[in-house]
């Protein structure tokens, strides 16, 4: 993973407003974190405000910073955790069936859904919001079930 400075990715400024990523002074400016789906990809990002060492007082300004969420980087967590990664976006028609069934299960109320794949091996499915909390992503996580 490098870590170079980048130009303004295409379809972020459109989120550069205060009630997207641009903390705005009212309401305390707090920080913003979650997915944006671009055409480019999908990106996790957050916004924090700048303000004094206090942490108090006028937003300065936002120090906003993005990752996206390519092939490389989900190997790179998936190396990092040591499990089985998979992620799809949510009205993608090739879906595993795992996540297809998931699909239609998860819920505000079952946000996670873990099903036993045979003896040997679960399955978790959860949807990734975006920064509007709408589903923009599936997430599949396969895991050893050794108990």
């Amino acid at each position: 993973m490098s870590m170079k400075e980048t130009p303004v990715p295409e379809g972020v400024r459109e989120h550069l407003v205060p009630v997207d990523l641009l903390p705005a002074d009212v309401g305390g400016g707090k920080s913003i974190s979650g997915m944006l789906l671009l055409p480019g990809g999908p990106m996790l990002i957050s916004s924090w405000p700048i303000r004094t060492t206090e942490g108090k007082g006028a937003v300065y300004g936002s120090l906003i910073r993005g990752c996206y969420l390519n092939s490389e980087e989900i190997a790179r967590l998936g190396q990092k955790t040591r499990l089985s990664l998979s992620v799809r976006r949510f009205g993608d028609l090739r879906l595993t069936p795992e996540m297809q069934r998931a699909k239609a299960l998860l819920s505000k109320a079952m946000p996670i859904l873990v099903r036993a794949l045979g003896n040997n091996d679960l399955a978790s499915v959860t949807s990734l919001p975006d920064i509007h909390d709408n589903p923009v992503l599936l997430l599949q996580v396969d895991m050893p079930r050794d108990i």
